[in-house]
């Protein structure tokens, strides 16, 4: 799978500007669209790097109808998610990518999200997923997986990350993913 990884991750990069942006704003209309997105209330998202698909323009919409939202913070093997709003100071982590700057006092457990948004390398139409291989979305959300009360997971991709996946038995599925062209609901 680090081949594929890398390849998955190379040919993201490769968007051009104007392919990212399109992309983005054709996200911002699917999700937009997904009444199990937009009744949400606490939602966690992630902050775009590495030829990502980007959430931004989602994201301004949730923080107009004052929804809360949560990003990632990495703290040795753990992933956290703290409040953030568009106002607050960010710091960069031991991966380059921006989080919250805040004390840990304010983290939200991970089974009062409602909506959490996992950034993919890869994705197959069964809701299996390929993320960096650091596991931190699987320790987070792991103990979650098959409980009745835990939040929506939602993945989200550029359409070229769609690639077959075999699945390991501690990888967390998705609910659905959600590209530039197509929503799959996954149940």
């Amino acid at each position: 799978m680090a081949d594929t990884r890398l390849q998955l991750r190379a040919a993201r990069r490769a968007l051009s500007e104007a392919e990212q942006d399109r992309a983005a704003s054709e996200l911002n209309k699917r999700l937009s669209r997904e009444p199990r997105i937009t009744q949400s209330q606490r939602i966690a998202a992630y902050f775009a790097n590495d030829g990502e698909i980007d959430l931004s323009l989602f994201l301004s919409d949730c923080w107009k109808a004052e929804k809360s939202l949560y990003f990632p913070v990495i703290e040795g093997d753990m992933m956290h998610f703290a409040p953030y709003r568009s106002s607050d100071h960010l710091k960069k982590n031991t991966f380059d990518i921006p989080e919250p700057a805040t004390d840990p006092d304010v983290y939200c457990p991970p089974a009062d999200l409602q909506t959490v948004f996992f950034p993919l390398v890869g994705f197959d139409r069964h809701g299996n997923r390929l993320g960096r291989g650091k596991g931190y979305y699987d320790r987070t959300f792991g103990a979650l997986a098959d409980k009745d009360r835990r939040p929506t997971f939602i993945g989200v991709a550029h359409s070229l990350q769609e690639v077959e996946i075999d699945a390991n038995t501690w990888d967390v599925r998705l609910d659905a993913i959600i590209t530039e062209r197509e929503t799959i609901w996954i149940n």
